[in-house]
């Protein structure tokens, strides 16, 4: 008995017939128990470093009081406000104050009226004036409205050439007002050299003649009314006194509150018998004569604010931009 207790080891005796196991293999079911390695142990018991607040400009501001930062953020455009959502819990809890977006949804539906735009706020979307900024349908007024279209045109023939088309491309612009104006132009130039006739509003002489300066820069000003999703627009042809110009447009979005895209429904021009404006809304009877249904350069408008005029995809030449989807 006394070889066998030694090859056994310590430990009670083995009853008879059973298998030997070896120390390692009685210690591997014990390691399924014990804790994995964590580097973060190693941290446990010292001292951190306070964070050493940030100075400069970036410093100075978020010190302000909230007062002073929510009269800052009175003085930006929803879009602003849009950004500040985004920056800090701090930042975030105050652009949300309904005041400054009461102030906004005011501004974008102008038409409706302080009472009309509170009446409709209160009762669709529960007194949320940032809810029904995003969800309630609006043209922006912080950018332009581009609509790309293109067309093959025939060349000249040469004795080397056969069969020569060219692709042309020219672009509609639409910059929307809160007053319930807009200014458009058709030409084949692009939104980085165009925008800068569009972002100030027509006025004097040159606004009541529905153009303003010639030749390139000559920009036709219009009317327009929102209904839901409905823009319907309208505007004298130039050169006329009873041709006018009339679209309706569909307001959608690609993303919650973006507002980006303008779906061209009717474009059409017709002459009045008389020199009266008449409902924007309204269709023409049979006392109009009615000219012309395009059912050609329709391609959807598409947004640009104006921090990106410069660097927009649509300002790529013919070359590199043969199709455009705006989706």
């Amino acid at each position: 008995w006394g070889g066998e207790r030694e090859a056994q080891g310590p430990g009670p005796p083995r009853a008879p017939g059973a298998m030997a196991v070896s120390s390692v293999e009685a210690a591997r079911p014990a390691e399924l128990f014990l804790p994995a390695y964590r580097p973060w142990f190693a941290l446990y018991g010292l001292r951190l470093r306070r964070r050493e607040e940030p100075s400069g400009p970036q410093g100075r501001v978020l010190a302000l009081p909230d007062g002073i930062l929510l009269h800052i953020l009175g003085l930006c455009e929803p879009s602003g406000l849009a950004c500040a959502l985004c920056t800090c819990r701090g930042w975030s809890r105050l652009a949300r104050t309904p005041q400054l977006w009461e102030r906004a949804c005011q501004g974008a539906w102008r038409a409706s009226g302080l009472a009309g735009n509170a009446e409709l706020c209160a009762r669709r979307y529960d007194g949320d004036w940032f809810r029904m900024y995003r969800e309630r349908p609006r043209v922006r007024t912080d950018g332009v409205y581009v609509s790309r279209n293109t067309y093959i045109r025939l060349g000249v023939v040469h004795w080397d050439v056969r069969n020569p088309v060219h692709l042309v491309a020219y672009y509609r612009y639409l910059r929307f007002f809160q007053d319930g104006t807009f200014a458009y132009k058709t030409t084949p130039t692009t939104v980085n050299k165009v925008a800068r006739l569009l972002r100030e509003k027509p006025r004097g002489k040159a606004r009541a003649a529905g153009l303003t300066n010639g030749g390139d820069e000559r920009v036709i000003t219009g009317r327009y009314y929102l209904s839901k999703d409905k823009v319907y627009t309208s505007f004298m042809y130039e050169g006329s006194q009873n041709t006018e110009i009339r679209s309706q447009l569909r307001v959608r979005s690609k993303h919650p509150g973006a507002n980006d895209r303008l779906d061209i429904k009717l474009l059409m021009s017709y002459n009045r018998t008389d020199q009266e404006y008449q409902d924007i809304m309204e269709t023409p009877t049979e006392d109009d004569v009615v000219t012309e249904k395009y059912n050609k350069g329709m391609n959807t408008y598409v947004f640009i604010p104006w921090h990106r005029v410069d660097g927009h995809e649509l300002n790529l030449p013919i070359e590199e931009l043969d199709f455009y989807i705006p989706g």
